[in-house]
């Protein structure tokens, strides 16, 4: 008996964080991404996926995601994750720090034929660069947080 489109599909979301990112098995990508895939930056096909993809385990080699909550709706899959990781090499553009940043988002991908046709993603790139210590860590903090810089003694 053949699974229903919901779970397969949310398998294969599985799939591409489980084993293409945690797993560094890249060479999966084919399987699981379409040949008209478009990502949320325009990449396309598999070779623009494995590029994305590439440059960020590039810049976190340890990278791991977590998996919060698969939501599967018909040819639709959301996925809320964190990942973690060390940044480690270069990574738009910023040569390696040593920092771990913990990153959070959401993704929405669009599945046919079993494959992913389209990605749309969130996720909080104001934190990766304030992690980084490249933008003041206290910049877009919430209500009730002062925002004004101390006074300098002259």
């Amino acid at each position: 008996m053949t699974a229903p489109v919901e779970v397969r599909n949310a398998a294969l979301v599985r799939r591409v964080y489980e084993d293409c990112i945690n797993r560094d098995q890249l060479s999966r990508v084919n399987e699981l991404i379409a040949p008209d895939y478009v990502g949320p930056r325009g990449e396309r096909g598999p070779d623009g996926f494995l590029t994305a993809l590439s440059a960020l385990r590039r810049g976190f080699p340890d990278i791991h995601f977590t998996l919060h909550d698969v939501i599967s709706d018909g040819d639709k899959v959301s996925v809320r994750w964190t990942w973690r990781g060390t940044h480690q090499g270069p990574f738009a553009g910023l040569e390696p720090t040593g920092k771990r940043v913990d990153n959070t988002g959401i993704a929405v991908y669009s599945i046919r034929d079993d494959k992913i046709v389209q990605a749309w993603i969130e996720t909080d790139r104001l934190g990766i660069l304030q992690a980084l210590g490249v933008i003041d860590p206290s910049l877009g903090r919430g209500p009730g947080t002062t925002m004004v810089p101390p006074r300098r003694s002259e």
